[in-house]
């Protein structure tokens, strides 16, 4: 029983981890500010939480064309965001 609750307290402070850190690092982001470039360490802290989250809820992602896409230019790519969980998939594929 003292294993299954330690298991229980470990799955939820690596949950809490999940959210407090990324949360904590988005204090200091302004809001009002727009940004010329973007971070390399806010953008890594983006993409391991999109890589940890879907890794944990299993989701398996399938990408084609994405060798079509040019290297070293800017692109916009516009998604139809039939939910929330749209930009995650987004920022997993794009994450280059």
């Amino acid at each position: 029983m003292k294993i299954v609750l330690w298991i229980l307290g470990v799955i939820l402070g690596l949950a809490l981890l999940y959210f407090l850190i990324p949360g904590f690092f988005g204090l200091f982001v302004n809001p009002k500010k727009e940004y010329k470039s973007d971070s390399k360490g806010y953008r890594f802290l983006l993409n391991m939480a999109s890589v940890i989250g879907l890794w944990f809820l299993r989701v398996k992602v399938h990408v084609s064309g994405t060798e079509k896409l040019p290297r070293g230019q800017k692109l916009l790519f516009v998604g139809n965001h039939r939910s929330n969980f749209d930009p995650i998939i987004t920022w997993y594929v794009l994450r280059d």
